[in-house]
C-alpha cells in the first residue's frame, strides 16, 4: 500500500497533474462567480472531454474532483456583493449581504475566503483519517436515520424564524408540499401534474430557488434606485480584504468545529449543501453566548455556514469512494468517471487504488489554497460593485436569471415556474414569511418521504422509531427545539430589514411624516392577512384533492397541507392585534424608499416587454436587448451608456458564447414571430 501511495504522490512532480489542478480551479471559479451556472451542469459537459482526452485515471478523476470540490469557494461573492443567493448560499446571503450593505463587503469576503480555504483543508484531512474506520457507521445509517436527519434540518430552519415561528413552520410545510408535485416514487401516481409532462418530474429546483430568493432581491434592490451599500466611506481595498482574512483566521477554533460538522453531514447521503449551511448555522447560534447579532449581519454567521459548506466535499467523498454511494450530486459524476476508468469503489480505494484516494484528498487541500489566493486577488475590484447603482447590476442579473431558469428547467417551463414563484417571494419578503424553510422543505421533501416510507416498510413503525441512531437524532431534534424556544424568550433573534427598510415589526408611513405605525388588525384586515388567507385556501384545496390518490401517494400532501391549515388558521384567528416578530430574512428595502414605486412599475413593464420580445425575436436576443435598454431607461448621465455596453457584453457572452455556441442549447422557435409569419 505504501508503494501505491508513493506512486500517487509522485504525480506532484508532473505537469499533467498541475495542469489538471489549475484547470479545475479556474473552471470552479467561473462556476462560483457566474450566477446560474451550476456545478453539475459543467461537470456533465466536462466528462466526455475528460474521458476521451485524459488516459491517466488519476489525473482525470482529480480534475473532476477539483471542479466539484472547490466550486463553492467563490459562490459566496454573488450572494454577498450582488444579493443573488444560490441554493447553498442562503445563510451567506442573509448575513453577508447585510454586512456588504454597511460597507463591509471587502472585509467580509476576505474572512469568507480564509475560512473557506481552512474548511476545505479540514475536509481533506478528515477524508484521509476517516475513510479507513467509517464503514460500520455508514452501514448503520439507513432509511430511518436519513429521514430523521432531514426532518431535523427542516425543524432547525423553522425554529430560526424566531418571532414568526408559526409562519416559519408553515413555510417549511409548504416547501414539503411543493416537493410532492410530480410522479410518486413508490406508486407511480402523478400528483398535481394536471396532465402536464413537465410537471411529472416535479418543479425544477433552480427555477424555484431563483423565484423565491434571487429574483425578488434583484427586483427589490433595483426598485430602490440605490447601490447595495449606502456607506460612502466603505473600506474597499486590498488592505481591508487581508484584514478580513486575518479576522477569519483568528476564528480558527469555530471554523474547525463547523468544518468537522460539515464533514459529518457530508458523509450522510441525501443531506445536500443547501441543508448543511443551515444546520451549521443553527448549531453555531445554539453554542454562541451572544445571539442578538444574528440575522442582522453577523460575520460569525457567515463563518458557520462557509466553513461547513467547504468541508462537506471531504465528507461526501467518503461514502462515494468507500461504498459507491454518491454523497452529493457532484460525486455522481465522479463515480461515473471512476467506473468508466474501470475503477470500482470499495476496499480497493485503500488498497490497489489508494493513490487515487490520497491524491483526491491532497488535491482538495491544494485547490482550496489556490482558490483562497484567487479570491483574495479578485475581491478588491469585485467588492466595488456594492457602490454602483443596483440597476446596473440588475439589468444583467435579471436576464441571467431567466436564462438560467430556461436552461435548467426544461425550457419555457422553467421560466413559467420562475414567474410564478417570484411574486410569492416578494410577498413573503413584504409580509415577513421566512423563505428559507420553504426552500429547505422543498429540497428535503423527496428525501423525507422516500426514506420515511421505506423505513416503515422495511422495519415497521415500532422498530423504525427504536433504532439507536434514529432515537438519538429525534431526541436531539426535540432537545434543540426546546432549547431554542427558551432562548428566544430570553434573547430573541432579530433580523434587520437591511438599509432603507423599516424594522421588521413596524411599517413606516411617509404620509405620517416618518411616524411608525403598528401593523395590527384593529383597523381591519390588511394585505398581509389576505396573503395568509390565500395560502389557507391553497392548502385546503390541496388537502381535499390529495384524497384522490392512493394512501402512500396521499400521505405527504395530506399531512403537510393539514399542518399548514392548522397553523394559518391559528395565526389568523388567535393572532389578531399582535405584531409579527423579527425573522431570519431580509425585508423589502424598497418599501419606504422615495421613487421606488415608480421604479417598480418600470421594472414590471420591462419584464412584460422582455417576455413579449422573447416570444418574438427569441430569448437569447431578448436578453441582450433587455441588458442594453434597462440602464438607458432607469439611469442618467454617461454611466447609463457604459452600463448598457457592459451589460450587452456580459449577457451576450452568457447567452451566445456559453449557452448557444459551447453548450448547443436548443432555442425554441419564437411563437409570436411564427404566428405572424403564418398570418402573412
Amino acid at each position: 500500500m505504501l508503494e501505491t501511495i508513493l506512486s500517487g504522490l509522485s504525480h506532484l512532480g508532473t505537469i499533467g497533474y498541475w495542469g489538471a489542478i489549475v484547470a479545475g480551479v479556474l473552471i470552479a471559479a467561473v462556476i462560483g462567480l457566474l450566477p446560474g451556472v451550476g456545478t453539475p451542469m459543467v461537470m456533465a459537459i466536462a466528462i466526455p472531454f475528460i474521458l476521451f482526452t485524459i488516459e491517466d485515471p488519476l489525473i482525470g478523476i482529480v480534475l473532476l474532483a477539483t471542479i466539484g470540490g472547490v466550486s463553492s469557494s467563490l459562490d459566496s461573492l454573488p450572494a454577498i456583493v450582488l444579493g443573488y443567493p444560490g441554493a447553498s448560499t442562503q445563510v451567506t446571503f442573509l448575513e453577508g449581504h447585510q454586512l456588504a450593505a454597511r460597507g463591509k463587503a471587502a472585509h467580509t469576503l476576505g474572512a469568507t475566503y480564509a475560512v473557506a480555504g481552512l474548511g476545505g483543508i479540514v475536509g481533506a484531512i478528515a477524508l484521509l483519517c476517516v475513510i479507513p474506520i467509517i464503514r460500520p457507521f455508514i452501514l448503520n445509517f439507513s432509511y430511518p436515520e436519513i429521514a430523521a436527519m432531514a426532518l431535523f434540518g427542516v425543524a432547525m430552519v423553522s425554529i430560526l424564524s424566531s418571532g414568526a415561528m408559526l409562519k416559519g413552520i408553515a413555510a417549511g410545510m409548504l416547501g414539503l408540499l411543493f416537493s410532492a408535485v410530480g410522479t410518486h416514487w413508490g406508486t407511480g401516481a402523478e400528483r398535481f401534474t394536471f396532465g402536464e409532462l413537465n410537471l411529472s418530474e416535479g418543479l425544477p429546483m433552480i427555477a424555484m430557488t431563483l423565484g423565491i430568493f434571487a429574483l425578488p432581491e434583484v427586483f427589490d434592490l433595483s426598485a430602490t434606485g440605490k447601490s447595495v451599500s449606502s456607506n460612502k466611506a466603505a473600506a474597499i481595498s486590498t488592505k481591508e480584504v487581508l484584514a478580513g482574512a486575518r479576522e477569519g483566521l483568528r476564528r480558527w477554533k469555530i471554523t474547525i468545529r463547523h468544518s468537522l460538522f460539515g464533514v459529518f453531514l457530508g458523509m450522510v447521503p441525501g443531506i445536500g449543501g443547501a441543508v448543511i449551511d443551515w444546520l451549521s448555522y443553527a448549531m453555531g447560534i445554539a453554542l454562541s453566548k451572544d445571539k442578538t447579532g444574528f440575522g442582522k449581519g453577523s460575520l460569525d454567521g457567515v463563518i458557520f455556514a462557509e466553513s461547513a459548506q467547504n468541508s462537506k466535499e471531504g465528507g461526501q467523498a467518503i461514502p462515494t469512494l468507500a461504498f459507491g454511494v454518491p454523497g452529493g450530486l457532484s460525486w455522481v459524476f465522479i463515480l461515473y468517471a471512476m467506473l468508466a476508468y474501470n475503477i470500482a469503489p470499495g476496499p480497493e480505494m485503500l488498497g490497489r487504488h489508494a493513490d487515487i484516494t490520497i491524491m483526491i484528498a491532497v488535491s482538495f487541500g491544494i485547490a482550496n489554497l489556490f482558490m483562497v489566493i484567487l479570491g483574495l486577488a479578485l475581491t478588491t475590484q469585485l467588492a466595488r460593485l456594492t457602490m454602483i447603482p443596483y440597476v446596473a447590476i440588475g439589468s444583467v442579473m435579471l436576464p441571467l436569471s431567466f436564462l438560467s431558469a430556461f436552461q435548467t428547467g426544461d425550457g419555457w417551463f422553467g421560466i413559467i415556474v420562475l414567474l410564478v414563484f417570484t411574486p410569492m417571494g416578494l410577498l413573503m419578503k413584504a409580509y415577513k414569511w421566512p423563505r428559507a424553510p420553504l426552500i429547505l422543505g422543498f429540497i428535503l421533501g423527496g428525501v423525507i418521504e422516500r426514506n420515511l416510507q421505506s423505513a416503515i416498510s422495511a422495519y415497521g413503525t415500532i422498530s423504525f422509531l427504536t433504532r439507536p441512531i434514529t432515537l438519538t437524532l429525534i431526541a436531539i431534534t426535540i432537545a434543540t427545539t426546546v432549547l431554542f424556544l427558551r432562548m428566544n424568550r430570553s434573547s430573541p433573534l432579530q433580523a434587520g430589514g437591511g438599509p432603507g427598510s423599516a424594522p421588521a415589526n413596524v411599517v413606516e408611513s411617509p404620509a405620517s411624516g416618518g411616524r411608525r405605525l403598528s401593523p395590527d388588525l384593529r383597523g381591519g384586515w390588511r394585505a398581509e392577512h389576505w396573503f395568509s388567507l390565500s395560502i389557507l385556501v391553497f392548502a385546503v384545496t390541496v388537502f381535499i384533492a390529495s384524497f384522490a390518490y392512493e394512501p402512500k401517494a396521499r400521505f405527504l400532501p395530506v399531512a403537510t397541507s393539514g399542518v399548514v391549515i392548522v397553523l394559518v388558521l391559528f395565526q389568523l384567528l388567535m393572532g389578531r392585534g399582535k405584531q409579527t416578530g423579527d425573522i431570519m430574512d431580509i425585508g423589502l428595502r424598497s418599501m419606504n424608499t422615495p421613487g421606488a414605486g415608480q421604479n417598480a412599475v418600470i421594472i414590471f413593464i420591462g419584464i412584460i416587454l422582455y417576455m413579449i420580445l422573447s416570444l418574438t425575436v427569441g430569448l437569447m436576443y431578448a436578453s441582450i436587448l433587455f441588458a442594453a435598454c434597462a440602464p438607458l431607461v432607469m439611469m442618467t448621465g454617461r454611466a447609463r451608456i457604459i452600463t448598457s455596453l457592459v451589460g450587452v457584453i456580459l449577457v451576450g457572452l452568457m447567452s451566445v458564447g456559453l449557452l448557444d455556441y459551447y453548450m448547443g442549447v436548443y432555442w425554441p422557435e419564437p411563437y409570436i414571430a411564427t404566428w405572424i409569419r403564418e398570418i402573412w
